[in-house]
């Protein structure tokens, strides 16, 4: 069974017209979000002649995101992780229509999720910005708890940011 990077491969070499530049968009940033991926996440993938965008569906990214690139002559596909790693799954081509509404659709409730603002990476949970990760100096990711004022420190990597972000806010919780 091929894996989910594979087909998308395939895909990509049977509209060769589709991506004729940036094909490091696929087989790099693709491929490490799938290397990544979980059973059961769901994504909308972008084939267009400039490269490709991969966005997980429910994620708590702005659905601008995918619409800005549905144009004429850009297919797009849902994409269905069935094994970790992107080891196993489908991608099945759909209407831009389609695609535009699978990226409004809302998170899970109560899911906290991390998503790209600007320079910034924000932490939603039910609508609400409740944490914040920049590295507008150039210095280190600076972490900040939103809902409690509360700036927890500065960081070497956006990783460490980010988890210091969320034990913050669960042991807040907790209390």
């Amino acid at each position: 069974m091929p894996t989910v990077y594979e087909i998308l491969c395939a895909i990509a070499e049977a509209h060769p017209e589709s991506l004729v530049a940036y094909g490091t968009d696929l087989h790099k940033c693709d491929r490490e979000l799938l290397d990544r991926a979980k059973a059961g996440e769901e994504y909308v993938w972008i084939l267009r002649k400039h490269g490709t965008e991969l966005f997980p569906i429910r994620a708590a990214h702005e659905p601008v995101s995918v619409t800005y690139w549905l144009q004429p002559g850009v297919l797009a596909f849902h994409v269905r992780i069935a094994k970790d790693s992107g080891a196993a799954g489908t991608a099945v081509e759909i209407s831009h229509e389609e695609a535009t509404r699978l990226a409004h659709l809302p998170p899970p409730a109560g899911a906290r999720l991390w998503a790209p603002a600007g320079f910034a990476l924000l932490l939603r949970q039910d609508g609400h910005d409740i944490g914040r990760v920049t590295n507008s100096t150039g210095l280190g990711w600076d972490a900040e708890v939103l809902e409690y004022g509360q700036c927890v420190g500065r960081f070497d990597s956006a990783d460490a940011a980010m988890g210091a972000v969320e034990r913050s806010i669960t042991a807040a919780l907790a209390a």
